[in-house]
Parts: C-alpha cells; structure tokens; sequence
C-alpha cells in the first residue's frame, strides 16, 4: 500500500524513489498556433519568452486550460553604454488568479506589433 510505513517503495517505481516528472523544452515560438496548442497538456509551464505576444499567449493558459504559468523576465539597464543594473522577475499565473495583462506585466501595443508579418 502506498503511504503506508510497510511500503519501502513508491508506487511505480522499483528503485524505492518518486519518478521525476517529464519535461519538454521548446524553442518554437509560442506565438505559433501548433507550439501553443502542445502547451494544453502541460501541468505547468514555464514561460521564458522574450516577447510581449508569447506572454499574452501563456497569461491565457491558466482561465483556458488550468494550466499554472511561471513566467520569467529579466531587465538589464544601462546608461551611457554602461551597464547599470540587471534586475530580475518571477510571475506565478495560476487558474483564477489575475493574469499578466492585468497585473502590467503585457504591453498590449507592442503584442500586437510583435504578432505583423515580418519583412
């Protein structure tokens, strides 16, 4: 029985030790509507998309599909050519909660300029 003090082993498993669970790692742009679907069958995501288009997409994740979203963002400041600061974010998305757009994480405008064809 699993959970009980009798059981030396998880279910599952024949080595005593919980199975990690998988994990895929995509470099297709999640704007792009085949990425986008393979992220509907994910536990959780981690977003770490440069671009304000692949957050919109992510911040739907957890109203449509209850998929919790961590979404990462790093800043790098300068002033003059120097670098000046290297600041960094961590954005839990989870179902219910307030997504990226209302939380000012999303630039609306340039989501959508990022999403015109590209010359």
């Amino acid at each position: 029985m699993w959970g009980s003090r009798r059981s030396a082993s998880w279910p599952g498993t024949s080595a005593g030790l919980p199975r990690w669970p998988k994990s895929k790692r995509s470099r297709r742009r999640v704007t792009a509507e085949h990425a986008a679907r393979r992220l509907a069958g994910c536990d959780v995501v981690f977003g770490c998309t440069d671009d304000n288009a692949g957050r919109l997409v992510l911040s739907r994740l957890p109203t449509y599909y209850l998929t919790p979203v961590i979404d990462m963002g790093v800043l790098l400041s300068s002033d003059n050519g120097r670098l000046t600061g290297i600041d960094g974010r961590v954005t839990v998305v989870s179902p219910g909660s307030a997504c990226l757009v209302c939380r000012g994480r999303i630039d609306l405008a340039r989501a959508g300029s990022e999403q015109l064809p590209r010359r």
